[in-house]
């Protein structure tokens, strides 16, 4: 679907898949955010890329949120037709796919294994065929989380990846257990509150639907959800420490 002019959800729970895979179009080339599980999941996006008419342009980057199998499992096959693979600079070996740290609970532990083209860290910038991408750390969720942050049509774009999702209505979070062998609940509310405080129109999480308006107030309501949900699984003392508050 498109979700606004050169900006494409190509996969997600409206195609009976699990994982969003978005699609960014700019300067007659395709920048993916994240790029799904398996082929099953690819063939669900090339046929979203004929009905939009997009088909006929290269994928020339994929944004990788995060190396979870259903995010990253066809990085190598993209790496392979010629895209760029740029990955945050903390996230577990990708060179070594079936390291448990990369395992997603629904999903095989091991996919193909890559080396990414590129590294980025926190507060980089990356300019590709004209957009200017802000990288965002948001470990959490995984050691490895990356939000990227794009100006598009006057909008500030969040791809969130699996940092928090966007619940019924569009109007409040959705907040995973956040389980995982490499999940941190302290930096995980470190992630959200810093969050917070950069402006974002739209947010287009890895999972379920989006948030089209009024973004920062979803941002307030996942950090304020996470400190009830998380209650004792954080040092909360530390937070407020840190941030001058005590």
């Amino acid at each position: 679907m498109q979700i606004l002019k050169d900006v494409y959800k190509l996969a997600g729970e409206e195609y009976r898949m699990v994982p969003n895979i978005f699609a960014i179009k700019a300067e007659n080339a395709l920048i993916l955010v994240d790029c799904g599980t398996d082929d099953s999941d690819w063939q669900i996006v090339l046929e979203n890329m004929r009905y939009w008419g997009i088909d006929c342009l290269p994928v020339t980057h994929v944004l990788i949120t995060h190396p979870h199998g259903d995010h990253a499992g066809n990085t190598a096959m993209l790496q392979r037709m010629g895209a760029k693979i740029i990955v945050g600079d903390k996230a577990v070996s990708v060179e070594e796919a079936e390291n448990p740290l990369n395992f997603y609970y629904a999903y095989p532990a091991a996919y193909e294994p890559f080396v990414p083209d590129q590294y980025v860290k926190d507060g980089e910038e990356l300019l590709i065929h004209g957009l200017k991408f802000s990288v965002i750390e948001a470990p959490g969720h995984s050691i490895g989380d990356v939000v990227y942050l794009v100006e598009m049509n006057g909008k500030n774009i969040m791809f969130l990846g699996d940092v928090f999702h966007i619940g019924a209505y569009g109007e409040k979070a959705w907040i995973g257990d956040q389980w995982f062998l490499d999940s941190d609940y302290d930096n995980y509310m470190r992630s959200l509150y810093k969050l917070m405080h950069i402006h974002a129109d739209i947010l287009l999480s890895a999972h379920m639907q989006g948030c089209l308006r009024d973004g920062d107030a979803v941002i307030r309501d996942a950090f304020i959800q996470a400190q009830e949900k998380f209650d004792g699984r954080w040092d909360k003392k530390v937070f407020l420490k840190e941030l001058g508050l005590v």
